[in-house]
């Protein structure tokens, strides 16, 4: 079993299939002698995508966590208040066996973008397709040198 969570809230059905993709910054390099070579980076930012059945009742087998039973339109400004806030929030895939949990995914990410899918084929349900990408904390410095040539850092954002 699957429980999967964007910040505090819980989706209601798991998604049947999420892709993770692990970024590379490597670079590669022509030769003068059409040789080729890789000078190796640390990792990209990791890409995560996956669609997920937001219902529009209460399903016996949907899974709603704390909160309780979600609307759809409740779950809408959920999602728009973690595109719109500007700031990172826990992306969590518990995965459970009978009650051991086997191991958990938990990354702090962005939403980068969400589709909203309609289709007389679910009804009333509807499928959100999802894409968040890694958030690293960063933060910049500003070297202040006084009349006495001392040199000072300041952080100012991070």
């Amino acid at each position: 079993m699957y429980y999967v969570f964007l910040d505090k809230l819980q989706l209601p059905i798991a998604p049947s299939e999420i892709t993770t993709v692990i970024n590379g910054n490597n670079k590669r390099v022509h030769l003068i002698n059409d040789g080729e070579i890789n000078i190796l980076k640390l990792p990209g930012l990791t890409e995560i995508s996956f669609e997920f059945l937001l219902p529009h009742t209460k399903y016996p087998f949907a899974s709603f966590g704390a909160a309780g039973f979600v609307g759809q339109h409740a779950f809408w400004g959920y999602l728009d208040r973690l595109k719109t806030k500007q700031k990172p929030f826990q992306f969590i895939v518990s995965r459970m066996s009978g009650n051991k949990l086997l191991f958990n995914t938990n990354l702090k990410v962005s939403l980068e973008s969400y589709d909203i899918k309609e289709s007389a084929d679910n009804g009333l349900d509807q499928i959100i397709a999802v894409r968040l990408v890694q958030y690293k904390p960063y933060s910049t410095k500003v070297l202040q040198t006084d009349s006495n040539g001392n040199t000072t850092v300041k952080k100012t954002r991070g």
